[in-house]
């Protein structure tokens, strides 16, 4: 009996424990799948949210050019060629502009400047010598300047602009100041997550706009992403204008572990870039391993209670031949007790027998 229990309960630990080892191998497996697949969707989701964003904010930008083009192209029509006209239509159309642009205008080659405001330069100002115009000349084709401090309306604005070409020579540039207020109102409102923020940079990595005041832009000074606290970010940034979307980890300004995601505006090659919390995109992993730890102990408790009932079930004959074989022992010692019982009462018998014949 003793021996049966014995083997038994070696059995039943020696399965309950391969039982357990192997589900504990295949939650740890499929646990490492599940968060790898987990957070592999959330960055792609992220990736997604981010295009959505620079596809919208490439569209604006294409917009305010495709405008400034067909300006262009109705300048070349004869007629609008006439200086007189010029300045009266330049300022038709900055008053259809609803406040995104300032102002419209156009320099020369020979360094003669109209504008649709009005506005008269000095007698010595070379409108050919200005970035717009250089750049634009150089490029044969539409550009954006790096945004800046208008002096007159203290707002950030940007200059779009286009060579003027007329029978294949160029004659000039037409140029647009656009206000970016859109663009800096949607890069301010963008919450991917609870407690994300948004934040867009110069091609030359310089903050346009950002949550913390101290990186945004004066007319005297600018702040760089690969600079700000000591260079906390520089490798970060060093992924801006590669092909992929980049996502990286980094402590942020407010020493909390975020995700940076950046991503380029086509149109400028200005970066659109997210913060996000580590903790908000990794809690749902948080319940994936909640659920796997739950599922593993449900899971070795009923395996435990199914190798037992399956043991016990297996060791029901023998537990039964055990327990005839006790009770036949315990037969047999009845049977011996008896059979000690009766020789010594013959054993009595005889002897008082022999003392009545004395």
């Amino acid at each position: 009996m003793i021996k049966i229990r014995t083997i038994k309960g070696k059995l039943i630990f020696a399965v309950n424990l391969i039982c357990m080892l192997s589900l504990l191998l295949v939650a740890a497996i499929s646990y490492t799948i599940s968060y790898h697949l987990t957070l592999t969707n959330a960055k792609d989701n992220l990736r997604e949210t981010s295009q959505k964003y620079v596809n919208e904010m490439n569209y604006w930008l294409l917009t305010q050019s495709t405008k400034l083009h067909d300006i262009n192209e109705d300048i070349k029509i004869g007629t609008h060629m006439e200086r007189s006209y010029l300045a009266t239509y330049l300022s038709a159309k900055r008053r259809a502009a609803n406040n995104i642009v300032q102002d419209y205008y156009i320099g020369f080659s020979d360094k003669s400047f109209i504008a649709g405001s009005g506005d008269i330069p000095p007698a010595d100002y070379d409108c050919t010598k200005e970035d717009w115009y250089i750049q634009a000349i150089q490029k044969e084709g539409i550009i954006y300047t790096s945004p800046h401090i208008d002096e007159k309306s203290d707002e950030l604005i940007m200059t779009i602009a286009e060579p003027i070409a007329i029978y294949g020579k160029t004659v000039g540039v037409i140029a647009a100041d656009i206000t970016i207020y859109h663009l800096i109102h949607l890069v301010n409102n963008i919450k991917i997550v609870p407690n994300s923020y948004a934040f867009l940079l110069n091609t030359d990595k310089s903050f346009i706009t950002h949550i913390k005041p101290q990186f945004l832009p004066s007319a005297d000074k600018k702040f760089y992403f690969d600079q700000v606290m000591n260079g906390r970010f520089k490798e970060i940034s060093s992924e801006i204008g590669l092909d992929d979307i980049s996502i990286q980890n980094a402590i942020d300004f407010d020493m909390i572990h975020k995700y940076f995601v950046l991503s380029t505006i086509e149109e400028t090659n200005w970066a659109l870039g997210f913060a996000i919390p580590q903790r908000e995109l990794t809690k749902n992993l948080l319940y994936l391993s909640f659920a796997f730890a739950l599922i593993s102990i449900l899971s070795i408790i009923l395996s435990i209670l199914a190798v037992i009932l399956s043991i016990n079930t297996l060791f029901k004959p023998l537990n039964e031949i055990d327990a005839t074989e006790k009770s036949l022992q315990e037969l047999n010692e009845a049977v011996e007790q008896v059979v000690r019982v009766i020789a010594h009462m013959s054993a009595h018998t005889s002897e008082a027998a022999a003392s009545k014949k004395n």
